[in-house]
């Protein structure tokens, strides 16, 4: 037959186990200290099996599988979109993505509403707007040659003078540019005092009004100077069959004479002021 245990060893264990337990919980925070510098507490921790994160959760990592709105949600977007600023059309039938920036020239994105006041329900229209170019003009430019005797000669050259809007402008703009020195080399001066400026052209009933800045009026080389410097704009400019005569002005002003010993030029000049008939 088995023995019996006996009341007092049972009494005697469950005594030992309560110690251990009340001297655990009153020294719990030293056997933590233990673990950490012995290293067993990797090893407890490794062995319990960690639970993996709920997609959307809060706290989850990065990269979960997003919530998915219903079909027709605002805000919602077509796979494949172009992200980034959209432009709605009118009538609430989705949204035109912008184009992105340097891609071309620039685009306009309208819609033409109705005579009632009401969104148009046709789609948007896209327009362009080109660069405007310049249109490019041969124009004859006159010049002065200056002969073995020292007399200041007329002569003509062929250029092609870009303009915008006004070709007997730019024409003359081109004239009070310096001489490339293709033209240098050969001989070739304008007389036209150096500051000349063209204030502005009009041109009424065959007669151009051409008006320059004050620097006009003075030239170092005396009569002969005034004389060809105002040959090489009557010239230049009576080229255009609208143009038969010029009116000199100063700064919007008519004088009498350019400069104390020039030429009148209180009235329009033309090709036969200078002997050409």
């Amino acid at each position: 037959m088995k023995k019996r245990r006996s009341p007092i060893g049972c009494l005697f264990w469950i005594a030992l186990i309560l110690l251990a337990v009340v001297i655990f919980v009153f020294n719990r925070a030293r056997f933590e200290t233990a673990l950490k510098k012995t290293g067993l507490e990797n090893l407890v921790t490794r062995s319990v099996p960690k639970e993996p994160p709920v997609a959307g959760a809060p706290g989850s990592p990065r990269g979960g599988t997003p919530s998915v709105k219903g079909k027709g949600a605002p805000g919602s977007a077509p796979s494949g979109s172009t992200p980034g600023v959209r432009v709605p059309t009118q009538g609430g039938r989705g949204a035109a993505p912008l184009p992105p920036s340097g891609s071309g020239p620039a685009v306009s994105i309208s819609q033409n509403p109705s005579a009632s006041g009401q969104a148009a329900s046709g789609p948007a229209t896209v327009s362009r707007t080109p660069a405007k170019e310049r249109k490019i003009r041969q124009s004859v430019l006159y010049y002065i040659r200056v002969s073995s005797d020292g007399t200041p000669l007329l002569q003509s050259i062929t250029r092609d003078v870009p303009y915008d809007d006004s070709p007997l402008t730019d024409t003359l703009r081109s004239l009070l540019h310096p001489l490339p020195d293709r033209e240098a080399k050969e001989g070739l001066v304008s007389l036209i005092p150096t500051g000349t400026e063209l204030l502005d052209v009009t041109v009424k009933n065959g007669t151009a009004f051409i008006d320059f800045n004050d620097s006009f009026r003075f030239n170092s080389l005396g009569a002969e100077g005034f004389r060809a410097e105002l040959q090489q704009v009557v010239y230049t400019a009576t080229q255009f069959p609208s143009v038969a005569r010029v009116q000199i002005l100063i700064s919007g002003q008519v004088h009498r004479f350019l400069g104390p010993e020039g030429m009148a030029i209180d009235k329009p000049l033309s090709r036969s002021t200078f002997g050409e008939g």
